[in-house]
């Protein structure tokens, strides 16, 4: 089997619809395929007395003049001129419905609208942008601490048997995960949906982009008596894209969603003494930890892949944070361009009615 399976292979993301598994939320209903042959008329026989042969209908039906005949929109062939649910006289011609926009194909615009984010800087800070919210020497792991981390996850080894059919479903329905914490789907919540989806391609896109400049190596590279349990991702370990996606999708989640979600945690450092008890936050952030933690267990990434990507969450969610405070919201040059600021807007309104 390859070392590069679908889902580990983007490390949280199966080609983006596996995000949750994009049927799930209506998003796509059957194969998606029309087909059109001769189908029998079920009014028309051959005119031959006896014939038991029906008529064969092609699609436009033969009855049907001509695009362009003066009777052609009397069959309802015709162009649309009205919108159907308004009655808005369209003006010149209709744009393609906002609202059907797909949320997984949506995000890559919106990816736009994030890498376009600028906070200001200082006399002597520079603007902060998507190209700079970590450092490549002050973030980057220490080595010398790579042994103890290696013993702890062999450590974590015990736990396999009772996360691995949950380790193994977060693979690729990170997202699924967090729906089920408050449940909703494309449908009922489209708006969340797209800030969902948005977050994932977000810290995918940056997860990625850190992983090629620290080139770490996985820890099964370095121990193998660690052994995992699934195929070795086939990419560099720091930071961990499922800590990445999962704090970034709870933070932009618990952005929207009724405050009773909770306040934010933060997991304790490596090395330092474990608290009595969990650090505060909500079920989101509980579970962002928990999916980055099993992840640990699994042999795939050493705890300060975990941390780092937590970071990287957070420093994109601040860009992310500024651009929805402003205002006015930051204008847009066409009508279908993703706003941040109007799209978390829509999905707050979205649970202040549900």
């Amino acid at each position: 089997m390859s070392g590069y399976d679908g889902m580990d292979g983007m490390d949280g993301m199966d080609g983006m619809d596996g995000m949750e598994g994009l049927s799930a939320p209506g998003f796509r209903s059957g194969s998606g395929r029309r087909s059109i042959g001769i189908s029998p008329s079920p009014y028309q026989r051959f005119p031959i007395p006896t014939s038991l042969l029906w008529r064969g209908d092609t699609w436009p039906p033969q009855d049907v003049p001509p695009a362009g005949h003066p009777d052609y929109a009397g069959f309802g062939f015709g162009y649309r001129k009205h919108d159907l649910y308004t009655g808005a006289v369209f003006n010149p011609v209709p744009s393609f419905p906002s609202g059907a926009f797909r949320a997984d194909l949506y995000s890559y615009a919106a990816l736009g609208a994030f890498l376009a984010i600028k906070i200001p800087g200082s006399a002597i800070l520079p603007p902060r942008t998507w190209e700079n919210v970590l450092d490549p020497s002050t973030h980057a792991w220490d080595d010398g601490k790579t042994d103890e981390e290696l013993k702890a996850l062999i450590d974590l080894m015990q736990y396999r048997p009772s996360v691995l059919t949950e380790a193994l479903a977060q693979r690729d329905n990170i997202l699924g995960y967090m729906r089920g914490v408050l449940n909703f789907t494309g449908q009922s919540h489209p708006a969340t949906m797209r800030i969902a989806m948005t977050a994932m391609r977000i810290a995918t896109f940056q997860a990625y982009r850190w992983k090629a400049i620290w080139m770490r190596p996985r820890p099964s590279q370095l121990a193998p008596a660690l052994l995992p349990p699934i195929e070795v991702p086939g990419h560099p370990s720091y930071p961990s894209g499922h800590s990445t996606q999962s704090f970034l999708l709870a933070f932009c989640l618990q952005e929207v969603m009724p405050d009773e979600l909770g306040e934010v945690g933060k997991m304790p450092a490596p090395g330092g003494s474990p608290p009595d008890v969990d650090p505060p936050a909500g079920p989101l952030i509980r579970m962002a930890r928990r999916m980055a933690r099993n992840r640990e267990v699994l042999g795939v990434h050493y705890r300060s892949d975990t941390d780092i990507g937590e970071k990287l969450a957070t420093k994109c969610f601040d860009l992310i944070q500024h651009a929805i405070a402003m205002v006015p919201p930051n204008p847009i040059a066409y009508p279908g361009q993703p706003n941040l600021a109007a799209l978390f807007e829509a999905a707050r309104r979205e649970w202040a009615i549900a």
